[in-house]
């Protein structure tokens, strides 16, 4: 049974992933604001090193891991800036990850992932598909499936928000329908994202 998440949990989160995360500051949009009659401001977590937010789930997700669980290694699957999360991640802590990402993935995030030390696997046209294989592998050789972080991500964000007064003062910010909904562009959806849907979700409204 999954651990209950409290915001003292989200608060430890935060702490962990500034170990490999930078604040990223409210900007606003003068351009997004004119379109929607609105003051719209946008948290650019493109900056981030792998490039998207994600990072900040993945990362957590691993500190929580025991020796014994690192030791099995991880495997997700994605298309986009998951896999470069999970990737960086894993590496940072000295954990195997193993990626499976659709054969119709960017040669540039398969590239971008395997830099990071994964072991990429391109099976599939479709994320669905790549998926299925991951779950495959995972229970063939018990590895972490390491499929669900984006709540975590984006709890993490607005705790990082809601810091700063004058932030908190402007933000409303968009969260997946469920746990376990994820983002990734051609993922329709159910890991992560570059332009992806989850990335779309980073936008903050006002």
């Amino acid at each position: 049974m999954s651990e209950m998440l409290t915001l003292e949990k989200f608060e430890e989160a935060s702490e962990i992933v500034k170990q490999v995360t930078s604040e990223t500051k409210l900007m606003y949009s003068e351009f997004l604001s004119n379109q929607t009659g609105n003051k719209v401001y946008l948290k650019p977590e493109n900056m981030q090193l792998t490039g998207a937010y994600k990072l900040r789930g993945a990362y957590y997700k691993i500190s929580t891991l025991s020796p014994e669980e690192r030791e099995k290694g991880l495997i997700t699957a994605s298309a986009g800036n998951h896999a470069q999360g999970v990737a960086y991640a894993a590496k940072k802590y000295g954990v195997k990850a193993v990626i499976v990402m659709p054969t119709t993935t960017p040669l540039m995030k398969v590239n971008r992932t395997k830099s990071y030390g994964a072991e990429v696997i391109l099976k599939g046209d479709v994320y669905d598909e790549a998926c299925e294989y991951a779950y495959q592998l995972a229970e063939e050789n018990l590895p972490i499936l390491a499929m669900q972080l984006v709540r975590l991500s984006l709890e993490d964000i607005f705790l990082e928000l809601t810091a700063d007064d004058q932030a908190a003062k402007k933000v409303i910010t968009g969260t997946p329908s469920s746990p376990t909904e994820n983002a990734d562009d051609t993922d329709t959806d159910t890991t992560e994202s570059d332009t992806e849907k989850g990335d779309n979700e980073n936008a903050v409204h006002m």
